[in-house]
């Protein structure tokens, strides 16, 4: 269910839905500031890794980044594939 059919403003549901559900604020505030860490931390390794953008694929050391077709795929694939014959 969208935040805008509770009646809720975006920016504030998550506080604004606090008193909707069983849990206290401070566990709220918690659970929040536990993604924001998990979100820093992730977003650090992919450019450790050498990850620039949304959606970054590995396939056996080598990158692919962004929207890629599944023929992009395939053919890096098929081609380590073939290096493991």
């Amino acid at each position: 269910m969208s935040v805008f059919a509770l009646g809720l403003n975006h920016t504030t549901a998550p506080l604004d839905l606090r008193g909707r559900f069983a849990f206290a604020p401070e566990q709220l505030a918690a659970t929040l500031h536990g993604f924001k860490e998990r979100l820093k931390r992730e977003s650090e390794e992919g450019t450790k890794a050498g990850a620039g953008g949304t959606p970054t694929f590995f396939i056996n050391g080598y990158k692919l980044v962004g929207a890629q077709p599944v023929d992009a795929f395939k053919k890096l694939i098929d081609q380590e594939l073939a290096k493991k014959k």
